[in-house]
C-alpha cells in the first residue's frame, strides 16, 4: 500500500510590533503588503489557499490557483500575500475586497519539502 505524506496546516509567522528594526547583517525586512496572509499548499490531491487562520479560500482566487497549478514542483507550500495592485503597482486593499482586478500573490517563503516534512518553513 503505498501512503503519501498528510498536510498539517502550519500558520505563517507573523510580524510581531517592535519599537525600532533590529540592527545587524542577519536581519531582512519586508514590506507589509495591503492584502490577505495567504498559504498556498500544492500536492497529489490538488491545490489549497489558506489563510492564516487555515481557511480554505481556494475558491475565491482563481487566478492563483490557475498560477500554482503551472509550477513544475509536484508538491510545495508558498507563504505569501495576497494582494491587488493600481496601475502603479501599489496593493491596494479596496481592489482586493470588492475584486475590482484579477489578485496576485507576493511570496515570502516557498518550498518542496521532501517527504512532506514541512517544518523548515518555521
Amino acid at each position: 500500500m503505498l501512503l503519501r505524506p498528510t498536510f498539517t496546516f502550519i500558520p505563517p509567522a507573523l510580524p510581531s510590533p517592535a519599537e525600532r528594526p533590529p540592527i545587524g547583517g542577519e536581519w531582512i525586512h519586508e514590506i507589509k503588503h495591503d492584502g490577505y496572509r495567504m498559504m498556498v499548499h500544492r500536492d497529489v490531491s490538488g491545490i489549497q489557499l489558506l489563510t492564516r487562520n487555515g481557511k480554505d479560500w481556494t475558491g475565491r482566487f482563481p487566478t492563483i490557483v490557475d498560477a500554482a497549478s503551472g509550477l513544475k514542483a509536484r508538491s510545495c507550500l508558498i507563504d505569501g500575500e495576497v494582494v491587488c495592485c493600481d496601475e502603479n503597482g501599489l496593493a491596494v486593499f479596496a481592489l482586493l475586497r470588492y475584486r475590482e482586478r484579477p489578485a496576485e500573490i507576493f511570496l515570502y517563503a516557498a518550498g518542496q519539502p521532501a517527504g512532506g516534512d514541512y517544518s523548515f518553513i518555521m
